[in-house]
């Protein structure tokens, strides 16, 4: 019977304690599970109230850059001096991390080039960031037009390479493959040039550039000659 007793005792104990220890720290619990919930608000706030308008104003601007852009505007493309400022170069400051600012990497990179500034073109197209297979590797082909126009050929054979590798398709790889050849030609070193121009041919035989491609092998064939 004492052992009964005590047992009783034992377990009234433990359940005294467990109710204890349940009263300490209750309090951090809750406080614990309002925080979660306050920053899952906090976040659903931000989203709705602040990153969707901001990257609604940002597309809109970003509509009225394009329109520039096809009218082949530069210079007013990259900044629109007008009743208010406008421009790539303004939505990529005032909307950081938006799609639209983004994108408007892309413009400005392309307006510098045309404008002859490779060395800023450059910049503003590494800070594009996009994984597809058109969009991306266009862009890095552009940054080898900008590295061989700065005399930076090796970079420029980088850039086309992975431009071909990146899009693995017969409407861009090609023309990155021919223009890597260009510059392997420029460099004296045929061997690869010629290896460049026959994946065309054997990777991208339905591309439009393949007949160009087996003219070249047979341009450096004669001239090894």
């Amino acid at each position: 019977m004492s052992n009964e007793k005590e047992k009783e005792i034992d377990a009234a104990e433990i359940i005294s304690r467990g109710e204890r220890f349940a009263e300490r720290y209750a309090n951090v619990v809750i406080y614990c599970v309002l925080g979660v919930i306050v920053i899952a608000f906090g976040i659903w706030a931000y989203i709705q109230y602040v990153s969707k308008p901001r990257e609604a104003k940002a597309s809109a601007e970003l509509y009225r850059s394009e329109d520039r852009f096809i009218l082949g505007e530069d210079s007013t493309v990259l900044q629109a001096k007008g009743v208010s400022e406008e421009g790539v170069l303004r939505i990529i400051k005032e909307y950081s991390s938006t799609d639209a600012a983004n994108i408007s990497h892309v413009y400005a990179g392309i307006a510098y080039y045309d404008l002859g500034k490779y060395e800023e073109a450059l910049v503003e197209l590494k800070k594009f960031s996009a994984k597809d297979q058109m969009v991306a590797p266009s862009v890095i082909r552009l940054m080898g037009d900008c590295s061989v126009e700065l005399d930076r050929l090796d970079d420029a054979i980088k850039y086309f390479e992975k431009a071909a590798s990146m899009a693995n398709n017969d409407v861009v790889s090609p023309g990155c493959l021919i223009k890597a050849a260009r510059v392997y030609e420029v460099q004296k070193n045929y061997a690869k040039a010629t290896a460049a121009y026959q994946k065309v041919v054997d990777e991208y035989y339905n591309s439009a550039e393949v007949n160009q491609a087996k003219a070249d092998i047979q341009r450096l064939q004669m001239l090894q000659k």
